[in-house]
């Protein structure tokens, strides 16, 4: 007997890209890196690495605002302000793996291939935080992978590509051979003015102090 079975995806988790004028391209070659893909520089020791973008207004802005573009029209709030946090460009120089890991103190992140990408460079790779959960205790082979069962995505990786998602999610890349370095550009974003409600209400306004 064969029944009709609907399957729906009911928790997604959104991955945005996109192809970012040529213009900004142009203008992220021309800031510093940090060298190596699993730098050792601390904030403290050398903050403007981590806002290479520093007061440049324009280029800040017309990043921003693709991503608030993307994220209000999934959240359907289209009066939502979002700044960038950090901001940093990774030179990897040598062909080690980035580390997996997440960013914090931030809601959303975003990378951009600025320059050039060979075949060789490796994609950046995004972790399924559901992952450990899906075969607690036992395990049972997935052909294919699926919104369901895949444990990692792969996310594009060409010159001028933007991708865009939750900060939580962690994210890495293999090793590789060239020698050609990989670069990107990373940022971080966080809303901004008055948001959620009652008692859980957060005006950034009032995240003062004094030095």
């Amino acid at each position: 007997m064969t029944i009709p079975i609907e399957t729906n995806i009911i928790f997604g988790i959104p991955l945005g890209s996109t192809q970012i004028p040529i213009e900004i391209c142009t203008k992220l070659k021309s800031l510093p890196a940090l060298q190596g893909q699993n730098h050792g520089v601390k904030f403290e020791d050398n903050p403007e690495l981590y806002n290479v973008l520093g007061y440049n207004a324009k280029f800040k802005n017309a990043i921003t605002e693709i991503f608030s573009a993307w994220i209000n029209n999934l959240s359907g709030n289209d009066e939502q302000k979002w700044v960038m946090t950090t901001n940093w460009i990774t030179e990897n120089t040598n062909g080690a793996a980035m580390t997996e890991h997440a960013h914090t103190n931030c809601m959303y992140s975003a990378v951009i291939y600025f320059d050039e990408i060979l075949p060789e460079h490796p994609p950046l790779i995004l972790m399924n935080p559901l992952a450990p959960s899906l075969n607690t205790n036992l395990y049972v082979k997935q052909v294919n992978a699926n919104p369901f069962n895949a444990t990692n995505y792969v996310c594009p990786c060409e010159t001028g590509t933007m991708i865009m998602f939750p900060s939580y999610v962690k994210h890495g890349h293999a090793a590789y051979k060239s020698k050609v370095s990989r670069k990107s550009f990373a940022c971080n974003f966080f809303p901004v003015g008055r948001f959620s409600s009652r008692d859980s209400s957060l005006d950034t306004n009032w995240l003062s102090y004094d030095d």
